[in-house]
Formats: C-alpha cells, sequence, structure tokens
C-alpha cells in the first residue's frame, strides 16, 4: 500500500484526511500542483514554488513560518522513494484550508497533501502520431488574476475533459468571456505561423503554466520568435502547427483541430531541444 503525506505525516494512502466540511470539498478552496520527478528531482521545481506562492497570497492562505518550499520538497522527495517511484514520478501537492462555514471565511490555515506515484512510459517521449483536439462550445473561462492559478475549483477543465471523451478526442480547447482561445482541459495552447510562436497571453484567462513560462523564458534565449497575446479560433485554424503543454508530457502536438490537420516538425524539434533534456536527468 503506498503511502501520502498529510500535514508532515506519512500516513497510508487510503485512511481518512478529511471529512465532508472539507472546504477544498464543499467550496473549490484550494490550490495544487502536479509535478514531474525526474531520478529524484523536482522538475521546474522554481516555477512551480513561484507560482504555489503567489497563489496562497492571492487566496489570503495564512503560511506559518515553518512552511516552505524546502519542506514540501524534502516531504516529496522522502514520500516518492517511499513508494517506489522517485525515478520516474507524478508528484501532487494539494493545499485547502481548516474546515469553516463559507461566510466565516475560513481562518486560512493551511493544510496539505502530497501524493506520490510512477509515471508510464509515455510520458518519457514526443508523440510522433499528434493528438485530437476540438472547441468546447459552452465553456467560457473568466479573465482575472483566479483564472490563472491551479484551483481546486476546476469546473471548465473537468467539463471540457468529459466532452473530448464523449467526441472521442484526446483533449478540448476552452474560450475565454472574450470567446478566444484560453487553453485546454490539461494543458496551455501554443501555434506556429511562419516560424513565429504564439501563446495566449495571461490576461486571456489560461492558467500559469509553468512549463508555458519556462517556454515563454526560454525560447527567445535560443533565437526563437515567441509571443504572448490574444489567440482566435480562426488563428487556431490558420496555424502552420499546434502545442500543447504542461509540466507532465512536456510538449504535444496536435495533429487535428476540428476538420483541420496539422504538421509537426517545428514542434517535434522544440521538444528535443527543451524536454527530452529533462526528460533523461540532464
Amino acid at each position: 500500500m503506498n503511502q501520502i503525506v498529510f500535514n508532515g505525516n506519512f500516513v497510508q494512502a487510503n485512511e481518512k484526511i478529511a471529512g465532508t466540511a472539507n472546504r477544498g470539498l464543499r467550496y473549490g478552496d484550494g490550490l495544487f500542483e502536479t509535478m514531474k520527478m525526474v531520478n529524484g528531482k523536482i522538475l521546474l521545481d522554481d516555477y512551480h514554488r513561484q507560482r504555489l506562492f503567489y497563489g496562497l497570497a492571492l487566496m489570503k492562505f495564512k503560511v506559518p513560518a515553518g512552511f516552505t518550499w524546502d519542506v514540501l520538497i524534502k516531504k516529496a522527495t522522502e514520500l516518492a522513494r517511499n513508494n517506489n517511484c522517485s525515478v520516474f514520478a507524478r508528484i501532487r501537492l494539494m493545499l485547502f484550508r481548516d474546515d469553516e462555514p463559507l461566510r466565516q471565511g475560513g481562518n486560512g490555515k493551511v493544510n496539505y497533501a502530497i501524493e506520490a506515484s510512477s509515471l508510464d512510459r509515455s510520458y518519457k517521449s514526443f508523440h510522433k502520431e499528434g493528438i485530437i483536439t476540438g472547441l468546447h462550445p459552452d465553456i467560457r473561462k473568466s479573465c482575472d488574476k483566479f483564472s490563472n492559478l491551479k484551483s481546486a475549483n476546476y469546473l471548465p477543465y473537468v467539463m471540457a475533459a468529459v466532452w473530448a471523451k464523449e467526441k472521442n478526442w484526446d483533449d478540448c480547447l476552452i474560450l475565454n468571456s472574450n470567446g478566444r482561445i484560453s487553453d485546454s482541459s490539461v494543458a496551455n495552447v501554443f501555434l506556429i505561423k511562419n516560424g513565429r510562436i504564439f501563446t495566449p497571453a495571461l490576461a486571456e484567462g489560461c492558467v500559469a503554466g509553468v512549463l508555458r513560462r519556462y517556454l515563454v523564458d526560454e525560447l527567445p534565449k535560443r533565437g526563437y520568435a515567441v509571443s504572448e497575446t490574444v489567440v482566435s479560433i480562426s488563428d487556431i485554424e490558420s496555424a502552420d502547427e499546434i502545442f500543447l503543454t504542461n509540466a507532465l508530457y512536456g510538449i504535444r502536438k496536435a495533429a487535428v483541430f476540428g476538420k483541420k490537420m496539422y504538421a509537426g516538425e517545428m514542434s517535434a524539434l522544440l521538444y528535443k531541444e527543451f524536454i527530452e533534456p529533462m526528460n533523461f536527468g540532464n
């Protein structure tokens, strides 16, 4: 039986850690980070750290002095070793407030749980065949600071994933309240047009993905032109390539969006240059 960490303690994964009064369960009052571990190290850990603590501050959590990123990573690393998965693992960190009624606002005290489980080999290679995507007809994400968080209130993404499954797609793109592309059910969206790379700006309501930020930071350093901007449906349809990014898969090319088929040569090159070295601990 695998273990989990709850508020610093190692417990069995099937042990109850929260009741029905849990604010994360009742109201989606929480945050989470999904991280990739390779050879005992969290990839892009400083990007995860910055996003997490920004979210805690924005959501007015009370962070005690001993609650540090180093402590969390030490616990996650030990957990992965205990669960025999530290070579190649998914680490999920969940944070939520103490139990209190909604109108009392919560005392803001941080509770947390960590899970560690093995990742299969599909997360370690580029998928040459690409994925099938489409567009959800009804979801419209708001464009505010909270929309950039990895919030426990995940309804738009849950419904996008349900829609993708019903349509036999691999993923589903989501529009914002302005009718423009925000992100997908599990990833940030990038498009390539005439050798230039574009991605929806954070002001467009997308989650502030750690791999998205890494690529936006690193692409220009290696000679690639990248723009954070507004992306319309017609931009997607006229793109030369589309690729989706998250912390686990890295880069996945979209082979199909609606009725349009896409190439993936540049997406494959970007994977080889930016993702492959991380997957092998380089």
